[in-house]
């Protein structure tokens, strides 16, 4: 770790520094971030906020403006954004306090959802809340007909940031000092024992309130998107790992952790990284950010490389190549599409790609993420 990034993580208030790299633009979303005074003026046919959540929500952003002015667009878009509630199913006062909310964020991915349904009511999750985003497979119908799900949609057009500030309006609505485990509808959190133990029982071990996961991103044997499966196929079918491509370093805002198969295939020469870093079950606290879909703000909490668990991620369905083309086109995720861009680029010259080689294993359980050899 560099002396830069040892110094801000002993004095995290030294991160505030950041501001004045672009010292307009933080001045200038500080300012507008203060003009947000009238609680009224919120649109309240949209999903709400009490009047305390909200103002700690200013106080909480215009500290993490300082720290991190490259995303001093996050909070107009929390204050401006627009999620119209359509179903409420669940009854909050039955949760326990270990009982985590799962967030997801959805697009016409209705298979993916019916296995992240099935996996999540294994593992004791009693309260799922999805933002649609304007799906037109049947995903929103489907989801106004499950007893545990709170449904909103999101009309507004999809960026990675937009996302953030929908997940943290969300928790806005449900409120501060609660467990959430916020996921893609293409992820499955497992921790040991996962199969034995539910949820709430794994967070009451825990030392810390988050969660260091890492994306295990899992294949077929075959070419990528050439097999067209269903919800209940999906896990047997992508069932293979990469046990040797993973790296760890530490930055001030959290450990890293990059490589996997993606990285091998697509970007062994490219100075693009995958980052498969995530917290994906965290406490949140009152001046708490979800500031990107990898970590949280304050940073303070995203130290310690303690990996227990991962998200089992099933990327490439022969379903989703339309969507990552059409990604590739509009340029509205991680990097203006990069990875998204390589995929539309190998497709559009007829490769056959297959992310199997002879290192990879097959997952069987959670003991299997003991084959994983760290660089």
């Amino acid at each position: 770790m560099s002396l830069k990034n040892k110094l801000l993580r002993q004095f995290p208030f030294l991160t505030k520094l950041n501001g004045f790299k672009n010292l307009k633009k933080t001045l200038t979303s500080i300012k507008r971030i203060k003009q947000v005074l009238i609680y009224k003026k919120m649109d309240f046919d949209t999903i709400s906020l009490t009047k305390e959540n909200f103002d700690i929500f200013k106080k909480s952003f215009l500290k993490f403006v300082w720290s991190q002015p490259e995303d001093a667009d996050l909070p107009l878009l929390f204050f401006e954004t627009k999620i119209k509630p359509i179903s409420n199913k669940i009854d909050i006062k039955s949760l326990s306090e270990f009982d985590p909310l799962l967030i997801c964020v959805v697009k016409n991915d209705i298979d993916r959802v019916k296995m992240i349904l099935k996996h999540y009511r294994n593992i004791g999750i009693k309260g799922f809340v999805f933002v649609d985003n304007m799906s037109t497979d049947g995903t929103s119908e489907y989801l106004t007909k499950q007893n545990d799900v709170d449904l909103f949609i999101c009309e507004t057009s999809y960026t990675t940031k937009n996302r953030e500030a929908w997940i943290n309006r969300v928790i806005g609505h449900y409120g501060f000092d609660r467990w959430y485990l916020c996921v893609d509808s293409d992820e499955l959190f497992i921790y040991e024992n996962y199969d034995k133990i539910i949820i709430s029982e794994f967070i009451k071990t825990l030392k810390k309130r988050r969660v260091l996961s890492f994306l295990l991103d899992m294949y077929s044997k075959e070419y990528l998107f050439m097999n067209d499966v269903k919800s209940d196929e999906i896990i047997k079918k992508y069932c293979y790992f990469d046990t040797g491509t993973y790296c760890h370093r530490s930055n001030y805002k959290m450990e890293i952790i990059s490589g996997g198969p993606r990285q091998r295939v697509f970007f062994e020469n490219n100075n693009n990284t995958f980052m498969l870093t995530k917290y994906p079950l965290f406490y949140f606290e009152k001046g708490d950010i979800q500031c990107c879909s990898h970590y949280q703000f304050p940073y303070k909490e995203n130290f310690g490389f303690e990996c227990k668990t991962a998200l089992l991620h099933y990327k490439f369905l022969k379903s989703d190549l339309d969507k990552y083309l059409e990604r590739a086109k509009i340029g509205n995720y991680a990097n203006g599409s990069f990875e998204y861009k390589k995929y539309a680029e190998l497709y559009s010259n007829g490769q056959k790609i297959s992310l199997y080689n002879s290192e990879s294993a097959k997952f069987e359980n959670y003991e299997s993420l003991n084959k994983i050899k760290w660089k």
